[in-house]
């Protein structure tokens, strides 16, 4: 065979085998996970959240399991030349269910239309007026959640919402915040490849005081779910209770605690699919000559279905 011949031939053979490489996505400098926006993009985003919270106190064992499910809707009002989405969320639903062993119970949901007595008027009253409020979000196309922006109108309901003890870390500005960055995640700066590892920091109020939290997250691999190929990630995530400011702040200890998390997000899409965190935390309170020791396991799930594409 003519030398040119053979040329051609090991090239095509090298080309058929870079390809199949890159189809598979393993190619040696990885993939490169972002957020694909697009104006006109519409998601329907539904957190569920679950606790049980166990204190102990003089050996007088308190508990108090809370369910609680918040369904938003996402829309892409604008995109900027660096890819940060400048999206439009509404809250339309909440529900909340709290039980403890006193007997007390509250069980709330902003879709039912049945009557309501007790402590789900109150917190009727309380939340209601925050179904179908808008707040203005902006994130980058890492995932990263850069400015909050609040209309007059959403600031003065969220406040009502906040003046009830129970939901004052929730809604606020920094609690809404904070409760979509605990569902996603900073996806990678750089390309990764099966098994690379990277690191981001945030802080998060909890029953036991506010938490500063190093994530370690971990790409998986491929995984096909309900026909979809998506990019499976893990994270586990180490806690440290910060510091009271002052000496009359109840001082907390961990004595033991855990969280770990499965993301799943769709490349070709550009957008988060599924994820679950589960976390449990024990602290321990000394107040005057008693310990309080409490226990809260909990876990959230969130799922992004896209609606509409433009």
């Amino acid at each position: 065979m003519p030398r040119h011949g053979l040329n051609r031939g090991f090239s095509f053979i090298l080309l058929s085998l870079l390809a199949a490489v890159y189809c598979d996505g393993v190619l040696a400098e990885g993939k490169v996970l972002r957020w694909k926006f697009q104006q006109g993009d519409h998601f329907h985003v539904v957190l569920t959240q679950s606790s049980v919270h166990e204190t102990r106190v003089n050996n007088r064992p308190l508990k108090m399991t809370v369910a609680m499910t918040t369904e938003l809707d996402w829309k892409i009002a604008s995109v900027d030349e660096q890819g940060r989405g400048v999206m439009t969320q509404s809250f339309t639903r909440m529900a909340l269910k709290m039980d403890n062993d006193q007997g007390q119970s509250l069980d709330f949901d902003s879709a039912s239309e049945s009557k309501l007595r007790g402590l789900a008027q109150g917190v009727a009253e309380r939340i209601k007026p925050l179904i179908g409020l808008q707040i203005q979000l902006t994130m980058t196309d890492r995932g990263e959640i850069v400015e909050v922006a609040l209309s007059d109108k959403a600031q003065s309901a969220i406040s009502d919402a906040a003046k009830d003890a129970r939901f004052k870390d929730l809604f606020s500005k920094e609690g809404l915040t904070q409760m979509l960055r605990q569902s996603a995640i900073v996806l990678p700066e750089k390309a990764v490849a099966e098994g690379d590892s990277w690191t981001t920091k945030t802080s998060a109020n909890s029953p036991v005081g506010v938490l500063d939290q190093t994530h370690e997250f971990t790409y998986g691999s491929t995984e096909e779910r309900d026909g979809r190929s998506l990019e499976k990630m893990t994270v586990q995530t180490s806690l440290d209770i910060r510091k009271a400011k002052s000496s009359s702040e109840p001082k907390l200890k961990l004595s033991d605690q855990s969280q770990t998390g499965d993301f799943y997000f769709d490349s070709e899409s550009g957008n988060f699919v599924e994820s679950t965190i589960k976390q449990k935390l024990t602290s321990e309170t000394p107040y005057r000559d008693l310990l309080i020791h409490a226990t809260v396991d909990s876990s959230m799930s969130m799922t992004i279905k896209r609606v509409t594409a433009p």
